[in-house]
């Protein structure tokens, strides 16, 4: 038998998975991203991913040159420092909020990125490290993002993908290459050469190096590829390909999505950026309001609810008309307001709570949903993948509050899935992206709406008072 070895790294957890080439999940291993400060630890990221592929090798009884190739994706944004001694130990991620001060505003980059211009973004991170720590910058010798750190851990070769090199607003989208004028708005235009080469994400770029075949079990012969941004691995892996559904990732950011065939110049969402190569496009507007939410709730307040019974309580829980929850916790790039209760009185319980914050993860969805149609894509399904996408209970919530029919896919891992279709055609079992999806690629099951007054009343509700705290 043979296999694709996939490996995903958000801001939540790092998780590697052996699937056959046909694209079924074999197994999977997964640990807690090493997170600390908005700081990641590269050499911890290292030693997690050697146990595991051991682990994975030695328990199923793999042959090492049956693993054909292995394809990375991983969070956006947030940048991974290479020093001119070889050396990488740690990461910004895409929260770190210190290079506020020199991030532009959207106005000035928009025409060259077709996205928001934030603090977590790669260019605005390197500005605040050349303004405030000048001898750390001086000592760059090249910039990552999450992928591609992996695959410098397995092959010791540098190069980023077109979809995430655009989805961290580092290219100019119109040419899909670097830009001296971009550069130049952030202080960084005398920086060119600390920027990765790039590829596509299914071209091979490299094989296991021999220190890394030796720790882990893998081959030498090996294969590595460019890999995908992982907003656009979850969309290969459900099947969205086409410009006719939306595709929403509620994990711990809730990323909602869809392909278009032309760019979108729409500064109300988020961002427009390449899909899976020049040419291709995907418009997306996101936040870290999603899922993050619920693990918060369950871990401070509630302790001792494990997501399933989350699940019981909600489904037996009546709606409470005036309680509502705003999923912001953690900054939103587009809305001034911050995370919390509105409604609540004493004779509300941890249950009517609890509900609300299911109620306030899909509101933001559905908030952002109503953006991308405001943009002019308007579909009337969409696949839901991420976490919510196991709770049957989320999923109706889903389809009753978006007023979409929603639609899941018979596969957990649906960035992992997306990794071993970029996998096969980089090894020629598939011509395309399109007829490995077609052929890899399950559908599970079907989420009709439901029409419900009072979700309709409490979103309203809900949306006014965020689009008056707008900045």
């Amino acid at each position: 038998m043979k296999y694709f070895l996939c490996i995903d790294c958000g801001l939540t957890k790092l998780k590697t998975v052996l699937q056959s080439i046909s694209g079924e999940m074999i197994c999977e291993r997964s640990w807690d991203t090493p997170v600390s400060d908005n700081l990641i630890d590269v050499k911890k990221i290292k030693n997690i991913l050697v146990d595991m592929i051991g682990e994975i090798i030695t328990e199923n009884n793999v042959e090492a040159e049956d693993i054909l190739a292995v394809s990375t994706s991983g969070h956006g944004n947030g940048v991974y420092i290479l020093d001119k001694n070889g050396e990488c130990s740690y990461g910004y991620s895409s929260m770190f909020t210190k290079s506020s001060p020199y991030t532009p505003k959207t106005d000035e980059t928009f025409s060259i990125t077709m996205q928001t211009s934030w603090s977590g973004q790669p260019l605005a991170i390197l500005s605040y490290i050349k303004n405030e720590k000048p001898q750390l910058f001086g000592n760059i010798d090249k910039i990552m993002l999450c992928k591609d750190v992996i695959k410098f851990i397995l092959t010791g070769t540098v190069t980023t993908d077109y979809t995430d090199a655009s989805a961290a607003g580092l290219l100019n989208c119109k040419t899909s290459d670097y830009d001296k004028n971009l550069l130049k708005i952030y202080g960084l235009e005398d920086s060119e050469s600390i920027f990765p080469k790039l590829c596509k994400c299914t071209d091979v770029v490299g094989n296991i190096s021999k220190e890394f075949a030796k720790l882990s079990g893998l081959s030498e012969k090996t294969v590595v590829v460019g890999g995908l941004f992982d907003v656009n691995s979850c969309m290969l892996g459900s099947g969205v390909i086409e410009a006719n559904k939306y595709s929403i990732i509620a994990g711990t950011w809730g990323i909602n999505s869809a392909i278009s065939n032309t760019p979108v110049l729409n500064d109300k969402i988020t961002q427009c950026c390449i899909f899976t190569n020049p040419g291709q496009y995907v418009c997306i507007d996101s936040a870290p309001t999603s899922c993050g939410n619920l693990e918060w709730f369950l871990k401070n307040v509630v302790r001792d609810i494990s997501y399933k019974e989350a699940d019981e309580i909600v489904s037996k829980q009546p709606i409470e008309k005036s309680l509502l929850y705003f999923p912001y916790i953690y900054k939103s790039m587009d809305l001034c307001m911050q995370g919390g209760f509105s409604g609540l009185e004493a004779k509300h319980s941890y249950k009517d709570m609890l509900r609300a914050v299911y109620e306030g993860i899909v509101f933001d969805h559905t908030y952002r949903i109503e953006k991308l149609k405001n943009a002019g894509i308007c579909y009337d399904k969409a696949l839901l993948t991420g976490g919510a996408s196991n709770s049957s209970v989320f999923c109706q919530m889903f389809a009753d509050i978006t007023g979409l029919e929603i639609h899941t896919v018979d596969n957990s891992q649906t960035g992992a899935l997306g990794g071993a279709i970029v996998c096969s055609v980089a090894m020629g079992i598939y011509s395309n992206i399109e007829e490995a999806v077609e052929k890899m690629v399950k559908p599970k099951k079907i989420y009709y709406p439901k029409k419900n007054n009072c979700y309709k009343e409490k979103f309203l509700r809900f949306k006014s008072i965020i689009t008056e705290r707008k900045e």
